[in-house]
């Protein structure tokens, strides 16, 4: 009876196991089952070095395929074929015909469908894909009038970006200044004249730090205002010789400084920093341009703030023929003994833009021109910019002009051509939108 029982109990045990496992195969096979499916987990153009390195999103939700980098402009995509991965497949369909994997395709005209069949042909998954190519030429550029309506005053003229908008000083025969403001760079309003100010003002001085506007007039008195409309004298008259705007501090070593020409306690002209007092640095050289030069400012690859300046006037009228950079305000050195012969003109601009040093406008023995140059050596060496990236909608020389560069925008405000032109020009190179 013992032996009956004990065989009686190894046959249950044997079909529970039996069970178990016959239940642990079916979940298997379940399992296998949830992960046949069709979705796709890679799309690129692999074999296409050219487009080998763009990556492809494969968005399983929307059921979208695309590049979120387009190709370059005019990129030849009439005649591909994809790599793609999928969880399973049995069958492509691109455009309702089946693909035979090694094809090529005419990805132009997007989106094109793609339909993947699973390995059991029970799941599909259709996806719509978009091969972007830029459909502007990258290296031109865009450039338009958008106002007409900027103060058309005679004298010289300097615009700063203001938390604001934009702010414009403009001098008057009578050595005052007239001041106009804007939001949007488009409309320009008056703005009452400012007080506190005195002397032959010296318009192209103007300049801001730390939301203080300061302001020089010839005789050399240095004034501040908070708001640009109420000044303040700073200092002795007789001190500032010029004013060359803000230079970012060293890290860790020294904040944001006004960097200018004084009069040095010897009567000789000395460089000079400004925070709150004057710090003279050396004494200025005679070829050093005092007035109507192009400065630019910028930062060294390890994130040092410097000044670049070129073109303009001598103390004794002459065109200046150098180059020069400061890091410090208190020394400038000469980078080009004899910076090219296009730097040599009074009241042009330079401007960095697109990782470039770019030089627009002047007047040279009263001739301007309209070219644009650049130069890829922070002002070493120029060139004529590419003819597609040319102000070509400006058809006159400008000169007394301000350019301000923001978000990959250039704004060229106002300047003369022989009058005064009160026109504002925005300019930016297709890249810098994409």
């Amino acid at each position: 009876m013992k032996n009956l029982l004990h065989i009686i109990h190894r046959h249950q045990a044997l079909a529970l196991v039996c069970s178990l496992l016959l239940f642990m195969a079916a979940c298997n096979e379940n399992r296998e089952t949830q992960y046949n499916g069709a979705e796709l987990t890679y799309f690129g153009f692999d074999s296409f070095p050219a487009f080998a390195d763009y990556k492809f999103y494969v968005d399983n939700v929307s059921h979208r395929i695309y590049n979120l980098d387009s190709f370059p402009y005019r990129s030849k995509v009439d005649s591909m074929f994809p790599k793609l991965t999928a969880v399973s497949s049995s069958k492509i369909l691109i455009n309702d015909q089946e693909w035979n994997g090694k094809s090529c395709l005419d990805w132009s005209h997007s989106p094109v469908t793609l339909v993947n069949v699973s390995s059991d042909k029970k799941y599909t998954a259709t996806y719509q894909v978009y091969v972007n190519v830029h459909q502007l030429d990258p290296d031109s550029m865009q450039v338009k009038a958008v106002s007409h309506g900027y103060p058309a005053e005679e004298g010289r003229q300097m615009v700063l970006r203001t938390a604001g908008g934009w702010l414009g000083f403009f001098a008057q025969t009578d050595g005052s200044v007239k001041a106009w403001s804007s939001t949007d760079a488009v409309t320009w309003t008056a703005q009452p004249d400012p007080t506190g100010l005195s002397g032959q003002l010296s318009v192209e001085t103007l300049c801001s730090l730390r939301d203080t506007f300061y302001l020089a007039n010839t005789a050399g008195t240095l004034f501040w205002s908070a708001d640009a409309a109420s000044w303040t004298a700073v200092g002795a008259t007789g001190q500032v010789v010029a004013l060359f705007g803000p230079l970012g501090g060293r890290k860790h070593l020294t904040g944001d400084a006004l960097i200018g020409i004084v009069a040095g306690d010897d009567g000789k002209p000395r460089f000079a920093r400004f925070e709150g007092s004057w710090t003279q640095g050396d004494t200025v050289p005679d070829s050093f341009p005092r007035e109507g030069f192009a400065l630019a400012q910028s930062q060294t690859v390890t994130g040092v703030a410097f000044s670049l300046l070129t073109g303009g006037l001598t103390a004794d009228g002459d065109y200046a023929t150098g180059l020069w950079s400061t890091m410090d305000g208190l020394y400038w050195a000469r980078l080009a003994e004899h910076a090219d012969k296009i730097c040599q003109r009074d009241q042009a601009a330079i401007f960095y833009y697109n990782d470039r040093l770019y030089l627009w406008g002047g007047e040279r023995d009263g001739a301007t021109d309209t070219k644009l140059y650049l130069s890829k050596n922070h002002g070493l060496d120029w060139e004529a910019a590419p003819d597609k990236q040319q102000f070509l909608a400006i058809t006159e020389g400008i000169y007394g002009h301000r350019i301000l560069v923001e978000d990959n925008y250039i704004r060229i405000f106002g300047g003369k051509s022989g009058t005064a032109t009160a026109t504002v020009w925005e300019a930016y190179l297709n890249q810098a939108l994409f």
